[in-house]
């Protein structure tokens, strides 16, 4: 575009430039051409003069010439010299004016093919800015042609990027719902895996050696307490032994044991079996806390059934797993909304202190008994929260010298044997002194057992070193359930 503009103005430049030259010429060749005709005109009648005046010289000189001529202007005289000078100066004049015209006029023609060349040139270069124009024009016709066919294409292209635009957006759309689709797949499998993951691990978040010493701590948190209350126990022998503290007695410590806290003379004086009663009371009842599964329902074995068969079909990790998961979501307060330490601090010093009353004394558990007690509960709840939900991969039981038991060594220590002395064959367990513990591991239906720590217990030869009787064994019959919580039960459960 903005070449054929350049070349529009540059023809329409050269086109003026040539009219006003030729119009100039025009002009200037009828000024001179009229000038010329004006002296040729002049130069006609000096000639006629001059012809005169050569005749009359000549007549002037040859007699036989007549004097007189007319001419075309008429009768002419020059008789005069003074005239024939003039007319000679004139002549003069006028040769050289027509000289001057002739040098004029040669110089008009060359400039008037000066100009007619520069006309031929303008004229050329129009001619040649026409070809340029035209070649412009053709050249912007052909790019206008590659430019319109460069827009189809450009269209066409823009068309089908556009389709393959639609497209890949449907199919972007399409991978948006599958992907999301997959995440979602994905996250249900990864929660359900994790979920599983959970569940069929066995990664115990609690180590054995960590068991073993809580059982060790809580063992000597029961030994202090009873040497606490045998500490404090005062006799009072004015008034008789309630029978329901009697029957707690024998119902926790067995027949024997409660006989012979009646017919002790003296538990003041010496409180050795005092505290063999309170011990195995205390004892036992831990047990029942720390191996119940529901403490919320005393003697509801319908979780130990179910687990029972679980571990007969099912892997270690499977059935440790729901165990854990079990016991995590039981109930965690009493029905009364009271906290298990509370209650169970509250049921452990009512045992204790019936033991006091068979044993002669009026039953008060003084406050740092009471606190001695308390952590006592607390510690066999957090051991019942490591073997029952921290570890997965075995089971731990802990274990008791039961009432009429015959003493095994394998599982079982004399807690009062002098000097080292292994307890006679047949002996009999007259009562728990500490609590034990047992692993077992299972590999398929193949079961483990292995003790980790013996249970110590007293047996019945240690009534000879003390000068007792034999008793009868304990008894076995079991009381009448008490209202919400039966601790005679669970003393006796295994």
């Amino acid at each position: 575009m903005a070449l054929t503009q350049a070349v529009a103005q540059r023809l329409m430049c050269a086109f003026f430039s040539i009219i006003f030259s030729f119009v100039q010429f025009c002009w200037y060749f009828a000024q001179q051409y009229f000038y010329l005709l004006y002296t040729l005109y002049r130069v006609g009648s000096v000639v006629g003069e001059t012809r005169w005046l050569f005749a009359e010289g000549t007549r002037r000189f040859l007699p036989g010439v007549p004097r007189q001529r007319k001419t075309r202007r008429g009768r002419i005289t020059a008789s005069d010299p003074s005239d024939v000078e003039k007319m000679r100066m004139k002549v003069l004049s006028l040769a050289l004016e027509l000289d001057k015209a002739k040098s004029q006029a040669e110089q008009e023609k060359q400039r008037a093919e000066q100009a007619e060349g520069q006309a031929e040139i303008s004229k050329a270069e129009v001619e040649g800015a026409k070809r340029e124009l035209e070649d412009a024009k053709q050249e912007l016709e052909r790019s206008k042609d590659e430019a319109n066919r460069r827009a189809q294409e450009l269209e066409q292209t823009i068309e089908s990027l556009k389709q393959e635009l639609a497209q890949a957006r449907r199919r972007e759309e399409t991978y948006l719902q599958e992907r999301d689709a997959t995440q979602a797949l994905l996250e249900t499998r990864r929660l359900e895996l994790q979920a599983a993951h959970t569940y069929f691990t066995a990664a115990d978040s609690t180590c054995e050696t960590d068991v073993v010493r809580t059982l060790r701590t809580l063992n000597a948190e029961i030994f202090q307490a009873v040497k606490a209350m045998a500490n404090s126990f005062s006799s009072d022998y004015s008034t008789q032994p309630d029978d329901h503290a009697v029957s707690q007695a024998r119902t926790v410590v067995g027949q024997a044991m409660t006989e012979i806290l009646l017919t002790f003379q003296d538990h003041h004086e010496d409180t050795i079996m005092l505290e063999m009663a309170l011990q195995s009371t205390i004892t036992l009842v831990i047990r029942g806390i720390v191996a119940e599964w529901d403490l919320s329902h005393w003697q509801t074995n319908g979780f130990s059934d179910v687990y029972s068969q679980m571990v007969q079909s099912e892997s270690q990790s499977v059935a440790g797993r729901w165990r854990a998961l079990t016991r995590k979501y039981l109930p965690q307060k009493s029905r009364g909304g009271r906290d298990w330490i509370a209650t169970f601090s509250n049921g452990l010093a009512a045992f204790a202190s019936c033991i006091l009353i068979v044993a002669g004394g009026n039953g008060h558990i003084s406050d740092q008994i009471a606190d001695c007690i308390s952590t006592i509960v607390r510690t066999a709840l957090t051991l019942r929260t490591m073997i029952g939900e921290d570890i997965i991969g075995s089971d731990y039981f802990l274990t008791v010298g039961e009432a009429g038991q015959t003493f095994d060594k394998a599982t079982m220590e004399d807690g009062f044997a002098t000097r080292g002395k292994t307890p006679k064959t047949g002996a009999r367990v007259l009562c728990p002194s500490e609590l034990g513990l047992r692993r077992v591991e299972r590999d398929g239906k193949i079961a483990k057992e292995v003790t980790l720590v013996k249970a110590k217990v007293v047996v019945d030869t240690f009534l000879e070193e003390l000068q007792f009787e034999a008793l009868p064994p304990p008894i076995t019959k079991k009381e009448e359930q008490e209202p919400e919580y039966d601790f005679r039960n669970l003393a006796r459960s295994v």
